[in-house]
């Protein structure tokens, strides 16, 4: 009868560990699905409109990959590219200044250019015509070589329920499994008394 226990006891640690391990950095780790990348800034060229035809309903994060010749300042948000969305009606959803995200990588062992990766913000339920532009501070300076919007959708979050949820699962299997091993204490009553003594 104990090893039914035990399996069962084996079984709740195992959910517990695939609600509160896996499952959380699975979806975390899973990131979103690029849906497309156009070059919207070139130096010399200047500035270029972007716009596409988004057919899906979930939320899109709006980014971009930047390259440039030299190290870029970290207060890159304070409006020296600013990312302009706009609807099939020409209502701006979105104005933001691109933040950087993380730190620049080189492009080529043999090249100095840096590629750096920024975000600009979400677009909630995008599902729709919508019109991209950028809008370059005079003083970003003339290391910027080129910036090319990067759709993605946004990934799944997990359910704040689940985590906890599988810790106390874990528990509760680590601590019946390790119970099913003890032995049961005899009661040195129920022993039949031994004849020839008082």
């Amino acid at each position: 009868m104990r090893w039914v226990f035990r399996l069962l006891f084996m079984l709740m640690l195992v959910a517990g560990v695939v609600l509160g391990i896996v499952y959380p950095r699975v979806l975390v780790g899973s990131g979103g699905d690029e849906i497309g990348r156009w070059r919207i800034y070139e130096r010399g060229t200047g500035e270029r409109t972007v716009e596409t035809v988004l057919d899906i309903s979930r939320e899109v994060a709006v980014g971009a990959e930047l390259r440039t010749e030299d190290a870029l300042p970290d207060d890159l948000r304070l409006a020296t590219l600013t990312v302009v969305v706009r609807d099939a009606d020409e209502n701006v959803v979105l104005r933001e200044g691109l933040a950087l995200s993380g730190a620049a990588v080189l492009e080529s062992p043999q090249s100095q250019v840096r590629l750096y990766r920024a975000a600009a913000g979400i677009l909630n339920g995008a599902e729709g015509a919508y019109r991209f532009d950028i809008e370059v501070a005079d003083d970003v300076g003339p290391s910027l070589l080129s910036v090319d919007l990067v759709l993605r959708t946004v990934a799944a979050s997990p359910d704040p329920r689940m985590q906890p949820a599988g810790f106390v699962l874990m528990a509760v299997g680590v601590v019946g499994f390790l119970l099913t091993f003890r032995r049961r204490r005899e009661n040195p009553n129920s022993k039949p008394p031994k004849w020839g003594r008082v």
